[in-house]
């Protein structure tokens, strides 16, 4: 686990507002833009990876998705993430199917979970049929049960955990229900980090409500930490600190799900974007965090 110390106290409180407060974070991808963002606001900062990413080309499941996806052919896709469809493309290429698939994706509609997701189908060269503006699942399969999917293959960009706690069930239940032939794209998979003694005492640390605000990106960072918790033996603890004193910012209500699902009160700002938490997180820790429990929590 790496601590970072807040700048001198010779900077004011309203330049630092977070000054006195310290923050977990449990990103691997672009952590050190929160942890600048959070120290240059005054907090200290405890940082230890959650999660780890398989690399796509490597990834098998990848592969056999992608072919099956040519040799169904899908009717039409779902598109989850804009990262996921720009490396998915790119793998293609190492692949050397990205030809077959562009013609693909050419032709078929294809449903996008948001603005930054259509942003990289428009950059790829396509056009989106439909895009759901609240970017959750429940709308996407709304959009897609209205289409009729009913004897269709559908291809859906899905997030990988590792574990049993899928973000996307919903969604694939709900199509596979309503007569799809479903073929998973798991453009995310993740691992447990290589360096577990870092995320456990960043664990233990939570636990003993040793931070103010522990602050998440993705759901499988969630996972993975409850999962560590157990394994330590302070999942109790942990449950009681995020209930007590420590308050758990989410990057949006996917990411926030399975804490919600264990009662776990969670703030997540309007706008599921890293500034947007950064700013959320400083507006929450600096009026108290949990002491000051307000209408931004997001609960069941």
């Amino acid at each position: 686990m790496t601590e970072n110390h807040a700048a001198p106290d010779s900077v004011s409180q309203s330049e630092q507002p977070l000054r006195g407060r310290t923050v977990a974070v449990t990103a691997a991808r672009r952590a050190e833009e929160q942890i600048t963002i959070l120290e240059r606001r005054g907090a200290t900062v405890l940082h230890a990876p959650a999660i780890s990413t398989i690399h796509l080309s490597e990834d098998r499941l990848v592969r056999e998705a992608t072919d099956r996806l040519l040799s169904a052919p899908a009717d039409l896709m779902v598109l989850t993430t804009a990262p996921g469809v720009r490396w998915w493309l790119e793998i293609c290429e190492q692949w050397e199917v990205a030809d077959r698939i562009r013609e693909l994706m050419s032709r078929i509609p294809l449903y996008s979970r948001g603005p930054k997701t259509t942003g990289a189908i428009r950059g790829a060269g396509f056009r989106e049929y439909a895009s759901a503006v609240s970017e959750a699942s429940p709308e996407l399969l709304q959009m897609l049960l209205e289409h009729g999917v009913d004897g269709l293959t559908v291809g859906v960009q899905v997030q990988g955990t590792g574990s049993e706690w899928n973000p996307m069930s919903e969604l694939l239940d709900g199509l596979r229900a309503a007569g799809a032939e479903v073929v998973e794209l798991p453009i995310y998979r993740w691992e447990l980090p290589d360096d577990l003694d870092a995320l456990d005492d960043l664990v233990r640390a939570v636990a003993r409500a040793e931070v103010d605000g522990v602050t998440f990106t993705s759901a499988p960072a969630v996972v993975a930490v409850l999962e560590r918790a157990r394994a330590v033996g302070v999942h109790d603890e942990l449950l009681a600190a995020l209930r007590g004193p420590v308050t758990a910012l989410c990057v949006g209500p996917v990411t926030a799900e399975p804490l919600v699902d264990l009662d776990v009160p969670v703030s997540c700002p309007e706008r599921m974007r890293l500034g947007s938490l950064m700013k959320h997180t400083t507006e929450v820790l600096a009026r108290g965090g949990a002491a000051a429990r307000g209408e931004d929590y997001y609960r069941r």
